[in-house]
């Protein structure tokens, strides 16, 4: 058996991200939790903050193995949908047309409640926990070359960064 040198137990693992989506975010922050070199590239952040609302309920518990805080300020940010009464309305009049209870049946079986937030403030709140000096705003990843002991990512302005990992 060879154990590693002193140098070499020292050394972080590189992990690459090719995505600043919020999937590219949540495993930035898990593999820089663990402890390793991370750095995101993305191409242009303001074209993956779409609007529209993310389900999570799965996701929580994901997010809260994570970092408990980080699940904490998702929740804070966001809107529990089973703790009020849910309505359909008819569109044109406004008129409540069938009505249910979503937190009754979901807290009798001890089923997680589904948390609704805006696409955008969740990338806000990752973006921040991930941090500036982790995410490459503006850096399209155009290829990638895998090397014995690295792999190699090149963005689109020719610029080149190694790790041991890259994942898109």
């Amino acid at each position: 058996m060879v154990l590693p040198s002193s140098e070499e137990e020292k050394r972080k693992l590189g992990v690459l991200v090719a995505s600043g989506g919020i999937g590219g975010l949540v495993l930035a922050l898990a593999a820089k939790h663990k402890g390793y070199a991370v750095r995101v590239f993305e191409k242009d952040l303001s074209a993956v903050r779409g609007e529209g609302r993310n389900r999570l309920s799965n996701a929580l518990a994901v997010l809260e193995a994570i970092d408990k805080s980080v699940a904490w300020q998702i929740m804070e940010a966001g809107c529990v949908i089973a703790n009020r009464t849910n309505c359909f309305a008819e569109g044109l009049s406004g008129e409540w047309f069938g009505e249910f209870d979503l937190l009754t049946p979901a807290s009798r079986k001890r089923l997680p409640l589904t948390l609704v937030i805006c696409r955008m403030t969740l990338q806000d709140i990752l973006v921040n926990l991930v941090g500036p000096n982790v995410l490459r705003n503006k850096s399209k990843v155009v290829d990638f070359i895998q090397e014995p002991s690295k792999v190699r990512v090149i963005l689109e302005k020719g610029e080149q960064h190694d790790g041991d990992i890259v994942t898109h």
